[in-house]
């Protein structure tokens, strides 16, 4: 497991490898809009799981999450 530096406290993100698979979770524990700053550029793959619906022009990875979001991508 291997953490992202982010500019903002109120996220939690981490990474988890198995074999090839790299899944990165992002989390938004507040309720604000919190921006993932450039740590942006460092995460790839296809939304997994989210916890809201999104449309499909929205299922990459954003430069910031809203409030209380949480996306799980897969590279």
């Amino acid at each position: 497991m291997s953490e992202l530096r982010l500019p903002s406290p109120a996220i939690f993100a981490y990474r988890r490898t198995l074999g090839e698979a790299v899944a990165t979770v992002l989390v938004n524990l507040s309720s604000q809009p919190a921006s993932l700053g450039e740590a942006v550029r460092e995460i790839s793959g296809e939304l997994l799981l989210a916890n809201r619906d999104l449309p499909e022009g929205d299922r990459g990875v954003p430069e910031t999450l809203g409030e209380w979001e949480a996306r799980v991508y897969l590279a």
